[in-house]
């Protein structure tokens, strides 16, 4: 019953064409730009101090710490997708044409999106660090390789016949236990797995950090929930702060136990995974999320109206 003492239908509705209608305006998305400038710096203060798993859940852990973030009017649920993307991937811009398509030729294009002068929260993007970026993330071992391969490639790929790319593979994340136990029921696992195996702690350990930026994460989306929650004078939003707050501040240690925190925890989580490749990851998919999440709505004892409205505001984060 808290749910629907909390979150009206009708208002949930207003909400996404809010929502729906400000993501439409967005032309300049820049997160990924600040993103990428706090793992450049975290690289030169660490250098090759670590693994390069090691390094990796480093840097992550660095972004989840100093990301700005952000939680709009409208959003009943933290967290956004787009800090992960340049305005220019395919899959989100609506310019995007078929026929003038030629892949992902040039690993460093994505600076050409950005315009100096943005800003989130009160932090701007400048020409400075732009460049510094791109001369920086240019060297990347990565991204040498790929422009190697473009030599011999080039005009094959032109004529969009095929394109090379930094690709993990086509995923399907399963989310299934940590949104059932929580991240420090999987932390205590992981520990334990690395206690049989101490060849493999290194490893281990790499894991171990990138889950503890996951929770990292979720609690300052609650700390900041909590403080716009103080300063609204709308009731019936004051409550769904205090909601946001709390339900970030539980499902990332503890699970969730109802459809709201299992979405709200799916959001913390698939924004980690996309910040951890950013800028532009590819090819992850939700696959079979009615049946993980199913579980969830039977727990909850809510009406189907309200249940159907909390799904379409969670379709609103993508």
């Amino acid at each position: 019953m808290v749910l629907e003492e909390t979150l009206d239908v009708e208002k949930l509705k207003k909400y996404l064409d809010l929502i729906i209608k400000r993501n439409s305006e967005k032309h300049n998305l820049i997160g990924w730009v600040l993103a990428k400038d706090i793992q450049r710096r975290k690289l030169l203060e660490i250098g090759d101090k670590y693994s390069p798993a090691m390094t990796q859940a480093t840097l992550l852990e660095s972004v989840c710490e100093q990301l700005p973030i952000f939680i709009e009017p409208g959003q009943i649920f933290a967290g956004t997708e787009e800090d992960a993307f340049s305005a220019s991937y395919a899959l989100i811009n609506p310019a995007f044409s078929i026929e003038s398509f030629e892949g992902y030729n040039d690993e460093m294009a994505f600076y050409d999106d950005v315009k100096p002068g943005d800003k989130i929260a009160d932090i701007e993007v400048t020409e400075q660090m732009i460049e510094d970026n791109r001369k920086f993330w240019s060297r990347h071992p990565s991204v040498v390789k790929i422009r190697d391969i473009y030599k011999e490639t080039g005009n094959q790929t032109k004529e969009a016949v095929y394109f090379v790319e930094r690709v993990t593979g086509h995923t399907i994340p399963g989310f299934e236990d940590a949104l059932e136990k929580g991240l420090e029921y999987e932390i205590t696992r992981l520990k334990q797995q690395k206690n049989k195996y101490p060849a493999k702690s290194d490893y281990f350990n790499s894991m171990i950090e990138t889950l503890k930026s996951a929770i990292i994460l979720a609690e300052r989306y609650g700390k900041l929930a909590g403080q716009k929650s103080k300063q609204e004078g709308n009731p019936t939003r004051k409550k769904e702060l205090q909601l946001i707050e709390k339900t970030c501040f539980k499902v990332s240690r503890q699970g969730a136990e109802n459809l709201y925190e299992a979405l709200q925890f799916y959001i913390l989580l698939w924004q980690v995974m996309n910040l951890e490749q950013l800028p532009n990851p590819y090819a992850f998919s939700v696959g079979n999320l009615d049946r993980i999440i199913q579980p969830y709505y039977k727990r909850s004892k809510i009406s189907k109206k309200i249940s159907s409205a909390i799904d379409t505001s969670f379709f609103g984060f993508f």
